[in-house]
């Protein structure tokens, strides 16, 4: 879930651009292998943040305090700016 929350920070665009892909004016949706080369970009862009070993001290800090079920915006937060 850390790494959802992050992934979510930083793959904004790649998201938008993946959902717009999908949409249709009429509110359904494209069929997805006409939106590929987004998915995988979108992909890409998460996988990046979860191989991200510079971020690593701050992720297991936010993972330790959330094990213990306290609350970790704090260290959340500096783990979304690293």
């Amino acid at each position: 879930m850390i790494y959802a929350i992050k992934g979510n920070h930083v793959c904004k665009e790649q998201r938008k651009s993946f959902n717009l892909c999908r949409s249709t004016p009429l509110g359904k949706y494209v069929e997805p292998e006409f939106c590929k080369d987004n998915a995988m970009s979108l992909i890409d862009c998460f996988l990046k943040v979860q191989r991200n070993t510079k971020c690593n001290q701050s992720f297991q800090k936010v993972f330790e305090i959330a094990k213990t079920g306290q609350y970790a915006q704090e260290s959340l937060e500096d783990y979304l700016k690293c």
